[in-house]
């Protein structure tokens, strides 16, 4: 889980997570992960701010990379949601 900064973001979908007997609807947004000094962010991450959450993959990738970061951060958005509503 990483904390989301003000970085400009576009939402491209939402997808359902099912944790338990809950179903949460994470929004899906897209941004260019590099800093100012031109160093790339890894894409593809479950992101928590103080009133949102959801996935931000990197914009200048491949479809198949952004799927492929896509499912990896709905995995970590599964376990970090697993433990905060199932412990």
């Amino acid at each position: 889980m990483r904390e989301l900064g003000n970085q400009p973001s576009r939402l491209v979908g939402v997808i359902q997570l099912r944790v338990g007997a809950r179903v949460f609807a994470l929004p899906v947004e897209e941004a260019t992960l590099t800093s100012a000094d031109g160093s790339k962010k890894p894409g593809g991450f479950f992101f928590e701010g103080p009133h949102r959450f959801g996935i931000l993959v990197d914009r200048d990738v491949t479809e198949a990379e952004r799927t492929a970061d896509i499912q990896k951060a709905s995995l970590e958005a599964a376990s970090v949601i697993a433990k905060k509503f199932l412990n």
